[in-house]
Parts: structure tokens; C-alpha cells; sequence
């Protein structure tokens, strides 16, 4: 008799319950008809594009909403399945190239005695553009350094290269008088590549 009497109760409640909310949807209803006749025709298409979320809910929806029974449906962040697009970055870096052939060598144009007082040095390398479409600026350093890696002169040169294509990259230092009699090499750094957007 216990269960039969719950059962009632709660029997009793949903038709209670029922009874309500369709009491409440008719009574909005009756009260949005008699104001849509002082709209026109645009203000009831506004309106209609505007309505509330909740006044789509079934009434079986808005019953479980009421007594806290949970009607079946999906809600919509567990139910919706969310899809993330990654945008594609775009980077720069240096397009494809090669430097070889580097070269130097150095003579003395005049001696006093067993000593160079007049010396000359030459450096060379030869860049090529592998990139099959970029043309570009190349900036080569070339630096003469005594043995002591002290530097004495240096000169930067660039040249534009066409895809495909190479280019000779030559310096010379002279350098007279007693420092003339050392020994002068030549080294060389990349200072500007052709980049792209990778």
C-alpha cells in the first residue's frame, strides 16, 4: 500500500504539473497573439527570428524541466561533437644553396732581403642558387686575419643570383711593410640568403 500511495503522489504531481505548463504556454500564447496584432508583418518575421531557445522546448521537455526528470535529450555541449581547424602557418626560411670551390692564396709583389715588404691575398668561393624558383640577393664577408687571427681588412660583397644559377665571389688584400712578412688567411661568413616562405 506504501508504493501504491507514492505512486499516486507522484502520479498526481505530474498531471498537476502537466496542467500548469500548459496552462502557462496558453496563456503566453493568447497574450503574443493579442500583441501581434498591433506589429507588422516584418516585427512578427523579427520576432520569430528572435525567439528565446526555451520556447522551442516540447512540452514533454519543459514537464522533466519542472519536476527535475531528465527527458532523454542530449544536452548541447555533451551531445555536440566540436571540430577545431588549425590554421596552417606560414614560415620563412632560407631557400636551397651551396658554396664550394673556396680558394686562397697569397704572393709577395716585393722583397727586401729575405723579407716580403709588399704581399698580396686572394680569396675566392663560388655560390649556386638550388632553389628552382627564388631569385636573390647572396652577401658573402670575406675576412684577412694575420696568425695571430687579428684582423686586418675585410670586404663584403653580393651579387644576384637567379634560380638555378651560380656566381664567383673573389676579394683581394694588400698589405705592405713589415707586417707584409706573416702569413695572411682568408675566411668568409654568409651575411644575407634569399629566404621564402616555406
Amino acid at each position: 500500500m506504501g508504493k501504491l500511495r507514492v505512486f499516486i503522489v507522484i502520479f498526481l504531481i505530474i498531471i498537476v504539473g502537466f496542467f500548469l505548463v500548459f496552462a502557462l504556454l496558453r496563456f503566453r500564447n493568447e497574450k503574443a497573439i493579442s500583441g501581434s496584432n498591433n506589429q507588422t508583418q516584418n516585427s512578427i518575421i523579427n520576432n520569430q527570428e528572435t525567439q528565446s531557445p526555451e520556447d522551442d522546448k516540447s512540452i514533454l521537455e519543459i514537464i522533466g524541466d519542472f519536476l527535475g526528470i531528465d527527458s532523454g535529450g542530449e544536452s548541447s555541449e555533451e551531445g555536440s561533437t566540436t571540430s577545431t581547424t588549425q590554421d596552417s602557418v606560414s614560415t620563412q626560411g632560407q631557400i636551397s644553396y651551396s658554396i664550394r670551390n673556396f680558394e686562397q692564396n697569397s704572393f709577395c709583389n716585393q722583397y727586401q732581403g729575405a723579407d716580403c715588404i709588399d704581399k698580396t691575398s686572394d680569396c675566392s668561393l663560388l655560390v649556386e642558387n638550388l632553389d628552382n624558383q627564388i631569385t636573390g640577393i647572396f652577401e658573402i664577408k670575406f675576412i684577412f686575419s694575420n696568425p695571430s687571427n687579428q684582423e686586418l681588412s675585410s670586404a663584403i660583397l653580393d651579387y644576384s643570383i637567379s634560380s638555378g644559377k651560380n656566381q664567383t665571389f673573389t676579394s683581394s688584400f694588400n698589405i705592405q711593410g713589415q707586417e707584409a712578412n706573416q702569413d695572411i688567411s682568408c675566411s668568409y661568413a654568409t651575411l644575407t640568403i634569399p629566404e621564402k616562405i616555406i
